[in-house]
């Protein structure tokens, strides 16, 4: 047996094994530490973007490709490219905004979650249209960024004149 067989089929096989096991194993990204109000802050730019570029082009900036949204009364929408699309012919209609209540993030770094109201106002006249309450599912990306993995809110009741 030449000296190459004697190492592959004795103690050098496992410590090559590990080698080799090691190179290709992947490690989670080396994420920048993330606060609550760092999460909280991106929750806010996500709003305005909506209110400078549209309820769907936000959507489409911030939603990851398997997104899911949960519309109040209505079918769950899956994947971003559907949402934007379902979305796009409310962009003439009306404009929304939010601000987030509060928020966490996961010791892990990779998830978090906001919550907060939302409002619908006319894009013409700028008379709200709906309101309500809004639970946002949003996950870390390999880049750092934060992008929202699940949608959710349901609508309150506008208050009637008096």
């Amino acid at each position: 047996m030449d000296g190459l067989s004697r190492w592959m089929t004795g103690p050098g096989s496992s410590l090559l094994c590990l080698l080799i096991c090691s190179a290709c194993a992947t490690t989670p990204p080396a994420w920048p530490p993330t606060s609550r109000a760092a999460l909280l802050a991106e929750d806010r730019a996500f709003s305005a973007h909506s209110e400078a570029r549209g309820f769907a082009d936000a959507l489409a900036n911030y939603l990851v490709e398997d997104a899911i949204r949960l519309p109040q009364d209505a079918a769950p929408q899956f994947g971003r490219t559907s949402i934007v699309e379902a979305m796009a012919p409310s962009a003439d209609t009306f404009v929304v905004t939010w601000e987030p209540a509060d928020g966490q993030v996961a010791a892990s770094g990779d998830l978090g979650w906001t919550w907060g109201r939302y409002l619908a106002t006319d894009r013409r006249s700028g008379a709200p249209i709906a309101r309500g309450k809004y639970l946002n599912l949003w996950e870390r990306q390999p880049d750092g960024r934060w992008r929202v993995k699940i949608d959710a809110g349901n609508q309150t009741p506008m208050p009637t004149a008096p």
